[in-house]
C-alpha cells in the first residue's frame, strides 16, 4: 500500500496495485472509511484505442457517511488516473451523484426482446455446441473483429472469458457464471458465439457475435432450444443499436428498446484532454480522409480541464493550448465527452449550455465527432 495523498484533517488516501486494478482507500487514524476500485482497461473510440479507468465498488463506511469522504476518493481517483497516463474513465452508477465529478451519461441501454417460439423458427446449416476454455482465443478474435470500430467497447485479451460472470437478476451486484454457445461449420471452425444465462424463468443473452446470417441463425435456434428447456417464453438479447443480430431477428418478429436514464447509468468523462486528442488523431485523420470536408484552418478545443489545437496538413498534428488564428471552440469537458462518444452531435447544443462554436468550425467538427451509439457489452461491465 502506497500513500498517494495526505489531507490537512488527518485523512490519508492510499493506493494498492492489484495488477488488473487499483484499490483506492481513504483512511482516518488507521481506519478504512471510504474507497473505490479502478479497473485498468483499453477502450475503443472508433478505430482508436484509449486507456480507460473503470470506477467500481465505491463505498463509505456507514458510520462515516455524509462527511464528504466519497467525494474526496472520487476526486483523487481522477487525479490518480491522470497521473498514470489514462485518458478517459467510465462507470455504471446511481442517479444524482457522479455528475458532480464530471461524469455524464454516455451509453444507451438497449435490448432485443424475442419470443422463444418465434426464435425457434431460425434455420441454419451450422451446428452448435457448448463453449470450452480452449475456445477463448477464437472468441476473442471474433469479438475484437466484430467491435473494431465500435466506440465504448473494451479491447480483450486472448484468454478473456466473456461468460466468466454475468449480472444476477434482482437486487445487489452479485454476479454468476454464464454459458457460452458456439456456432461451428463443417470443419469445426467457430463462426459465432452467444453468452447467455437462464435466471428465474428468463433467458438473457449478454453478448452475441456472428460472422454472417448463417451463424446468427444457428445461434438463434440454439438459444431458443435452451430457453424452451429452461421454461422461458421470451429471450432478451442485450445488443447495441445497429447490431446485425437485430436485423436478423426482424424476420421472426421482435421488439428493440433503447433508453437513457438522463442521469446515472452508463457514464463517462475525459481525464486528460491533450492525451486523449493525441490518441484520437489517427482516427480523426481517417474520418477526414473519408469525407468531402476541406479542413484548412487550425481548430482549437478549449475546455475547463485543458486545451489543444488540431492543425491541418498532409497529416494532422496536435499542439497544446490555443494557437493564433485558430477557430476557437469553447466547450465543457462533459459536452466534449459526449461528442467523443458520439452520444451528442455538435448541432445538438442548447442555448443554456456554455459552448462557443464558430459557424465555420461546424463542418470539421461534424466529421471529427460523428453521431454514434457507444456501447459496453455486459460481460465487460464492472
Amino acid at each position: 500500500m502506497s500513500l498517494f495523498r495526505r489531507y490537512d484533517d488527518g485523512l490519508e488516501l492510499h493506493v494498492v496495485d492489484h495488477g488488473l486494478r487499483w484499490q483506492l482507500t481513504l483512511m482516518l487514524g488507521g481506519e478504512r472509511v471510504s474507497g473505490l476500485g479502478l479497473v485498468k482497461k483499453r477502450m475503443r473510440v472508433g478505430g482508436a484505442i484509449v486507456r480507460m479507468g473503470g470506477i467500481a465498488g465505491v463505498w463509505t463506511a456507514e458510520d462515516h457517511r455524509k462527511k464528504g469522504f466519497a467525494s474526496r476518493v472520487m476526486d483523487a481517483s481522477v487525479d490518480w488516473m491522470r497521473l498514470k497516463g489514462y485518458e478517459t474513465s467510465i462507470l455504471f452508477g446511481i442517479r444524482d451523484f457522479y455528475h458532480r465529478y464530471g461524469f455524464v451519461e454516455a451509453f444507451p441501454e438497449s435490448a432485443l426482446d424475442v419470443g422463444t417460439s418465434d426464435l425457434a423458427m431460425a434455420r441454419s446449416s451450422l451446428a452448435v455446441r457448448t463453449g470450452r476454455k480452449k475456445d477463448l482465443p477464437s472468441l476473442s478474435r471474433l469479438y475484437n473483429a466484430h467491435n473494431r470500430r465500435r466506440t465504448g467497447t473494451v479491447v480483450r485479451s486472448r484468454d478473456w472469458d466473456p461468460a466468466w460472470r454475468l449480472p444476477r437478476l434482482g437486487p445487489g451486484t452479485l454476479r454468476r457464471p454464464g454459458k457460452t454457445l458456439l456456432a461451428c461449420d463443417e470443419t469445426a471452425r467457430i463462426r459465432g458465439y452467444a453468452v447467455f444465462d437462464i435466471q428465474r424463468g428468463r433467458c438473457r443473452v449478454a453478448e452475441i457475435v456472428g460472422v454472417n446470417g448463417i451463424a446468427y441463425g444457428a445461434l438463434a435456434r440454439g438459444l431458443a432450444q435452451r430457453a424452451r428447456r429452461g421454461g422461458c417464453d421470451r429471450v432478451v438479447v442485450h445488443v447495441p443499436p445497429g447490431d446485425p443480430f437485430i436485423e436478423h431477428c426482424n424476420r421472426f418478429g421482435s421488439q428493440f428498446r433503447k433508453s437513457f436514464a438522463g442521469d446515472g447509468g452508463s457514464m463517462a468523462r475525459i481525464v486528460d484532454v491533450e492525451k486523449l486528442m493525441s490518441r484520437l488523431l489517427p482516427e480523426f485523420q481517417r474520418r477526414l480522409d473519408a469525407s468531402e470536408v476541406g479542413f484548412t484552418r487550425s481548430l482549437a478545443l478549449e475546455t475547463d480541464i485543458g486545451s489543444v489545437t488540431i492543425v491541418p496538413g498532409r497529416q494532422l498534428t496536435l499542439l497544446p493550448g490555443t494557437v493564433a488564428n485558430a477557430m476557437r471552440v469553447r466547450v465543457s469537458q462533459e459536452l466534449l465527452t459526449l461528442w467523443v462518444m458520439g452520444t451528442r452531435t455538435v448541432d445538438d447544443v442548447t442555448s443554456d449550455e456554455p459552448v462557443t462554436m464558430p459557424t465555420q468550425a461546424k463542418p470539421a467538427l461534424r466529421v471529427l465527432f460523428p453521431r454514434g451509439d457507444a456501447y459496453v457489452w455486459w460481460p465487460d461491465r464492472f
